[in-house]
Formats: structure tokens, sequence, C-alpha cells
């Protein structure tokens, strides 16, 4: 008997590519799960909302067909309500960063990727929940399932964000230009930051990125030993940079080399609390790559929250 399938698809995803090749794709996909439903977004933010409608159907498989963000908005969907059972998650991958399926090595290829997720074995997957304020200083909730993090690395995406209202330059492309000119304007704010029971120490910091997964930024592997399902965050604290630092060091970040360089500190943690000093501007945070608010915030591990197929 064939699954009960939903998918959730970003025609915007892949510079609109995702749009345009849907009806291939769909063929796919009922060749392999038979008769299927599905909900394109309209917006961002919209897969959540389809999803945790969709969940109330009692799907028996969810499948994105997106790139980090949708995949993100979808796991919001599934937490939204909580009393509800969460279906897995298969990806078809044509977004066009691809970090979190770097991850968890999710092919490109549409074919090989409906085999694997037909075929294939379930992983459980730790989950982020993130309180902090949002881009208007209200009070919000977000969970995230591959990097949170705050400073630089907020300013790049909150810049991306912006940019691409007018731009439509590939991602990692548009993550690297947008991270010189935001490392050249960057004043390093003072962060008051806890990792589980341990008291507060103060950084003049440069980036704080709370790893789930290794990679983000379209390809920079900051947290290359961060584990998806061992309870615990790999924290990776950058301080004290000036901007040749962050220049001469910006290599190790994609060679997965950055941990060994002088102002950077891995650590791990359950829970991580952050507060700006009190005249500070506002410290962006970034999650999943999306530019979602400002500190202060409280992020901690859900472990194993969720499942996918791989």
């Amino acid at each position: 008997m064939n699954k009960k399938v939903h998918c959730i698809i970003n025609p915007q995803a892949g510079g609109g590519s995702v749009g345009r090749i849907w009806s291939e794709l769909k063929n796919i996909i009922q060749r392999k799960w038979g008769d299927i439903t599905w909900d394109f977004t309209d917006k961002r933010g919209a897969a959540i909302d389809l999803t945790a409608k969709a969940i109330t159907q009692n799907p028996e498989l969810i499948l994105v067909v997106g790139g980090d963000g949708t995949i993100s908005e979808v796991v919001n969907g599934c937490f939204k309500n909580q009393s509800i059972k969460i279906p897995p998650i298969g990806i078809f991958n044509h977004g066009s960063g691809g970090d979190f399926c770097r991850c968890i090595g999710i092919p490109k290829d549409f074919n090989l990727a409906a085999d694997r997720i037909k075929n294939g074995h379930k992983i459980s997957v730790d989950v982020g929940h993130v309180k902090c304020l949002s881009l208007e200083s209200k009070n919000i909730e977000r969970y995230f399932i591959n990097i949170l993090s705050f400073g630089l690395s907020g300013e790049v995406v909150h810049s991306i964000s912006q940019n691409n209202k007018t731009t439509k330059t590939h991602s990692a492309v548009n993550y690297f230009m947008q991270s010189v000119q935001s490392t050249i304007r960057y004043k390093k704010p003072k962060v008051f930051i806890s990792l589980d029971s341990a008291n507060e120490t103060a950084h003049q910091l440069v980036t704080q990125a709370i790893c789930n997964g290794s990679y983000f930024g379209g390809g920079m592997n900051i947290a290359k030993n961060a584990v998806l399902d061992d309870g615990l965050f790999h924290t990776v604290l950058i301080e004290d940079w000036n901007i040749l630092q962050s220049f001469w060091h910006a290599p190790k970040l994609y060679k997965g080399s950055l941990h060994a360089c002088k102002g950077v500190t891995v650590k791990l943690a359950k829970t991580i609390h952050a507060r700006p000093e009190k005249s500070s501007p506002p410290v962006r945070v970034d999650c999943d790559g999306e530019s979602i608010g400002h500190l202060p915030l409280t992020a901690k591990n859900i472990p194993k929250a969720i499942q996918f197929i791989i």
C-alpha cells in the first residue's frame, strides 16, 4: 500500500527553477508513491503554516522541495502544534546554499533522491529552539535544524535579505560578497554569554555560532565535528579579530580548520544565553540563514526531535 504523502514546494527556490521543473519532479514522485497532495509556498514563512495544516491530516511522509530556508520553515511548522505526531521528512534539494543537505548527504539528482527516500533509513535529528527579540523588538520563538548565529554573521544575513530584494546572485557568492562588505563596517559589540549553568563571560564579539550541523553560508564548514543527534550544540565563538585577521582566516572557514585559529573557542553545550551590553546597537541573529531579530537570546537543544529519511 502506498504511503500518504504530502509535498511542500517552494517554487522560488533555486532562483525560481523549482516552479519550472515541478511537473517533471511530480512525475518522479508519483512513480514512487502514487497519488500525492501538495502545497506551493507563496511568500517567506508560508511553509510554516502549510506544514502545520498538512500534518493535521496525518500524512505518513512530508516531502520538501526547496532549499535550506524551506526545510527550516517545514521544521517550524512541525512544532507549531506539539500535540500532533510529526511524520518523517524527505528532501528534494533544490536550493542555492544546500548547507543542511550537505550535512546529511542529500543528493542533488531528483531520481537518486527519490530512490534514497523510498529505500533509505530514518535518522532522528536534534532540533534547536531559540527565544529572542524580533526585528521589531518583540519576543519571538523559532526552531532551527542547522545553525543559529549572531554578531557579524547576523549582519551578513541581514544584508543579504535586503540585497535579495534587488538581485538574484547565487547565495554562496552573495554570502561571500556581503561578508566582505559587512566585515569592513562591523563594530565588535560587547556581549555576555553563558553556556548551560556556567557563569556568563564578556566578549568582544565577532561571531557566535550555535551549531547543530556543520555548514552555513553556502559551504562554510564552521563546526566540522558537529553531530546532529548527540543532544549537544557545538558552540563556535570568534572574538577579538581585527579586519585583517577576519580576511586572513576566512579560507579556514571553508576548509574546516577554523577551530585552530587564535580567538576561536569551541565548546559543547545544551543551552546558551547571550545578552548585549546595554549601550550596544542591535546584535543581529541569523536562524538557518534567515535574519530573525537580535539579542538577547536563549537557545536550547531538543534531542532527536524530528526524523529525516536519507
